[in-house]
């Protein structure tokens, strides 16, 4: 494989999959996350470094995708927000396959380029091809939950997408590592106030963190824009939409939490 995403590419997913016929030990989130710091600590340990680096939005996401059919194996999908990051994983994985180890057990992953998680995309690629459109439907592939730190409150854990707690994550991952963009600052007010959720069906799941289990609902959502959205504020709720595939959502998606995208 020549390469995970064009040369110009600001962001990126890759999918890695072991053989079908291999048995999977169990794994947990921050298997994932150790697994993923130590691929990148072989390639460029500064980089490493910088990514594990406390305090920090970081410019990945990690999870293991759902089991497809009655194979076995493992899929584990990346995505990368930083070029440095993508230049990295793209010259480590034009050598062939990588060897990861996830928990007690160690894995042959191959790239799947074909597959429908992967993708690449530039910043302005995805403000100059954002619609407008009124219905949007999201996929949650894993457990999803939001971190919410209300004023006098200790922290709690928000189990339903509302509109505010995904877009407004979505734009602070896009303030942090993209280009300026109109309208970000206040997406929060403007999903709250112009999407509602339409339908949905979600299922609550439990997985293993490592230190901890954690609850969070997959499933999809239909989300509809007011007729009388402005046209601007549709714009950049579409932009956003696209980003979640990169972004992932809420919280702990650097341990298989959020994996998130548009459905057609």
């Amino acid at each position: 494989m020549s390469g995970i995403s064009p040369p110009d590419s600001d962001l990126c997913s890759v999918v890695l999959r072991t053989a079908p016929e291999r048995d999977v030990a169990p794994t947990n989130g921050r298997h994932l996350h150790a697994a993923f710091l130590r691929w990148i600590a072989d390639i460029d340990q500064a980089l490493a470094a910088d990514l594990h680096a406390p305090g920090r939005t970081r410019p990945f996401t990690v999870a293991l995708l759902p089991p497809s059919g009655q194979e076995a194996g493992l899929a584990l999908r990346c995505s990368l927000l930083d070029r440095r990051l993508i230049a990295a994983v793209q010259e480590r994985l034009a050598a062939g396959a990588i060897r990861l180890r996830l928990g007690s057990s160690t894995y042959d992953f191959q790239p799947a380029p074909s597959d429908t998680w992967s993708g690449a995309a530039r910043w302005q690629g995805l403000a100059a091809a954002s619609t407008r459109d009124r219905d949007i439907r999201l996929e949650f592939a894993t457990p999803t939950c939001f971190s919410r730190n209300l004023p006098g409150e200790r922290t709690h854990l928000a189990m339903f997408p509302q509109p505010e707690l995904l877009w407004d994550g979505w734009a602070r991952k896009w303030r942090t590592f993209g280009p300026p963009s109109p309208g970000l600052s206040s997406v929060a007010d403007a999903a709250a106030r112009w999407v509602i959720v339409s339908a949905y069906q979600l299922a609550t799941r439990t997985v293993d963190l490592g230190r901890f289990p954690q609850k969070g609902f997959l499933g999809w959502v239909d989300y509809e824009l007011q007729p009388d959205t402005p046209p601007e504020v549709a714009r950049v709720l579409n932009m956003l939409t696209d980003f979640a595939a990169f972004a992932g959502s809420g919280y702990k998606t650097t341990m298989g939490l959020g994996l998130t995208r548009r459905r057609l």
